[in-house]
């Protein structure tokens, strides 16, 4: 591709060096386009059509490069772009529920013992009511066995059984299921209980790193095990969001500690141990808000190093990173 800079430009370029720069002004701008035939070239203007059509680059009389303009998207790329936008957008909504949740967690405890202890006590709690519930139960069967005695005495003498006897009967025999009902509901109660304040211990160890469990040794992983919202835990210095669809697309969010975030999309599967992953499109963005855009071919391969239920444990960079499932 040849380059072809315009008379325009040069004699643009050589007025500011014969002329010496002023301290603190605006360095001139440039645009470096690709013309109608193919050719690159640099001037002092762009014609808006081919601005629009293949983007362009703004630079200085130096040749730095000050400002990169990508081409207009085309209709698919817009409407892939929304769908993007709107992934990010629910991952943003997703990250901020995650943080409140895992402040108040923070707050709340300051250790796996605290939450166990909390857990006891509201497992406590319910089993207080299902033994009251119990007692119930046992005195409304006493009052049955009352009626019902009543009510074989009235036949043995010959009479026929009151109505109401029959409907007290009745009614102490439905306050019966309703009550064994209300056990159940207990008894489900206190497997909810016990599930969320696992998943509480979890989090806790993976924010804190204390007491990380034992994760078991590299397991077959399947596309139904891995689909969901990950986040990383306070081990990494760059905080990852990974959202893993059920028909294999993949966006990635990476927030690093100097500032920079970087959003990837593409799609995803599972291997023997590993999740492969192919990036279609990289967003960065600096600490200035400045974005940049690049479209992409990349693939790579993470080695799973353990797995349960809510964490995963992934290789990236040489260091083993753990991901917890977020609701």
């Amino acid at each position: 591709m040849q380059i072809h800079i315009k008379r325009s430009l040069i004699i643009a370029i050589t007025c500011s060096l014969l002329s010496g720069v002023v301290w603190g002004a605006e360095p001139l701008r440039f645009y470096r386009f690709v013309d109608e035939s193919g050719n690159m070239v640099i001037s002092s203007s762009i014609p808006p059509h081919l601005a629009a059509k293949g983007g362009y680059t703004v630079i200085d009389d130096k040749g730095r490069v000050l400002e990169k303009v990508p081409k207009a998207l085309t209709p698919e790329q817009l409407i892939e772009k929304k769908q993007q936008d709107l992934i990010r957008e629910a991952l943003e909504q997703q990250r901020a529920q995650q943080e409140a949740r895992d402040k108040t967690l923070l707050t709340l405890y300051s250790s796996t013992d605290d939450i166990e202890r909390a857990m006891q006590r509201q497992l406590a709690e319910i089993e207080e009511k299902i033994r009251t519930t119990e007692g119930d139960i046992r005195r409304t069967q006493q009052n049955k066995g009352q009626k019902e005695e009543q009510a074989a005495n009235v036949e043995r003498s010959g009479r026929q059984v009151p109505k109401r006897i029959l409907e007290e009967i009745k009614h102490l025999n439905s306050e019966t299921k309703r009550l064994e009902k209300e056990i159940e509901r207990r008894r489900n109660e206190q497997e909810e209980v016990k599930a969320k304040f696992a998943k509480d211990i979890e989090r806790f160890r993976v924010l804190t790193g204390e007491d990380t469990p034992e994760v078991p040794e590299p397991v077959d992983i399947s596309k139904e095990d891995l689909h969901g919202i990950w986040i990383s835990g306070a081990v990494s210095d760059t905080k990852h969001e990974m959202i893993l669809t059920k028909k294999g697309s993949l966006t990635w969010v990476s927030n690093a500690p100097s500032g920079i975030r970087t959003l990837r999309i593409g799609n995803w599967k599972s291997e023997k141990q590993a999740l492969l992953v192919t990036v279609n499109s990289r967003q960065t963005t600096d600490k200035q808000g400045k974005v940049a855009l690049e479209q992409t071919s990349e693939q790579k391969r993470y080695p799973v190093k353990g797995y349960q239920s809510n964490i995963i444990v992934l290789e990236i960079e040489g260091k083993a990173i753990p991901f917890s499932r977020s609701d």
